[in-house]
């Protein structure tokens, strides 16, 4: 995985615009040039929660998009909790205090041939700034992206444009395939010839991820995987992010931590099973 905690950097970054992309997720796009230029997919910022004096530790969040040009970058979360219902009291103009970007970012092998995207609900969110990596590459996209409900989608007509192969479904069948994701994924899996040069990315629910990690060693195919730990600090200093490891060296480390070793892994790397 590429590291990038060499270039965290504390700003004030400033909301040019705030928008509903889906039922309770919001993107904004906010200022930061040195984040814009250098974010890569899945490497993430830390916000101070503003208009919430009882949170003290700042909340994670991935880059969802970059500006490059315009010095800008989005952030794509899910309005469910204290710390994410306070950011929403903001209005363009605001100013965020932030950190980053922080944490590793997701790897394409020389030998890459396809793409694999497997996200659930907000696990959508880095994606869209792989997209932006990846034309540069003949590789080809496909996207398997599952959630609750139609409502609940989240910015399919970015995807739409980038030219990738989209797959959908919904636990209530409102949008596409009426089950979990994994279904689609595990027949797609088991229609290929061979899984050479093709890689799986994976983001979203423990349960989504545990069943890709199963697919994963079934059919042989390598994976990538993004956890969504809460990462207090950004850096390694509260050690609040453990990550379990799957086969743990006989010197007695048993965790990884999601933000300094992290939040990008390799699937076999770490056990989402504890």
């Amino acid at each position: 995985m590429v590291n990038n905690l060499n270039k965290k950097q504390l700003s004030e970054s400033r909301i040019i615009s705030i928008e509903k992309k889906a039922l309770d997720i919001y993107r904004y796009r906010l200022t930061a040039p040195n984040i814009s230029q250098s974010a890569r997919s899945g490497n993430f910022i830390n916000v101070e929660v503003p208009h919430c004096e009882e949170i003290m530790w700042r909340r994670p969040f991935s880059i969802h998009n970059s500006q490059p040009d315009a010095g800008t970058f989005d952030i794509l979360f899910a309005a469910i909790g204290r710390g994410t219902h306070a950011l929403l009291k903001n209005k363009p103009g605001d100013s965020l205090n932030i950190i980053g970007p922080l944490g590793n970012s997701f790897d394409y092998p020389d030998d890459l041939q396809e793409a694999i995207i497997v996200a659930g609900g907000i696990g959508i969110a880095p994606f869209l700034l792989m997209m932006q990596e990846l034309p540069t590459k003949d590789i080809k996209k496909s996207i398997f992206y599952g959630a609750g409900t139609r409502e609940q989608l989240c910015c399919l007509d970015d995807f739409e444009k980038t030219n990738a192969e989209i797959h959908i479904s919904t636990d209530d069948g409102s949008a596409g395939y009426k089950g979990f994701i994994t279904d689609i994924l595990n027949d797609y899996l088991a229609s290929l010839t061979s899984t050479t040069g093709k890689q799986l990315y994976v983001c979203g629910p423990t349960p989504m991820m545990v069943k890709v990690q199963q697919l994963a060693k079934q059919y042989n195919i390598s994976a990538q995987v993004t956890v969504e730990n809460v990462m207090a600090c950004g850096f390694g200093a509260c050690m609040g992010c453990p990550v379990p490891m799957a086969n743990p060296p006989h010197d007695g480390k048993k965790y990884l931590l999601a933000c300094k070793d992290g939040p990008v892994f390799n699937m076999n790397e770490i056990n989402l099973n504890d």
